[in-house]
């Protein structure tokens, strides 16, 4: 049974709420999109591993602001 987006009547401000589709399965992968419910956008995913860095720089990107800066292997 498929959830209607439009059900979902509140947001907690600290948390990302999204809504999954998987719309097939090819080479072992899921394949479908995904929308952020607090501001809609929707994008196509081609592999869990796609879709696991899109979850992960969504919560990143709420986590950060202007003032830090996130650590990475990379010398500066």
């Amino acid at each position: 049974m498929e959830k209607d987006a439009s059900k979902i009547t509140y947001l907690q401000p600290d948390r990302i709420d999204f809504y999954i589709s998987i719309c097939h399965q090819e080479n072992h992968s899921w394949q479908g999109f995904i929308q952020r419910l607090d501001n809609g956008k929707t994008i196509h995913f081609r592999s869990e591993l796609e879709l696991i860095g899109l979850l992960n720089e969504a919560a990143v990107s709420t986590k950060n602001t202007s003032d830090e800066k996130l650590r990475n292997w990379m010398k500066e």
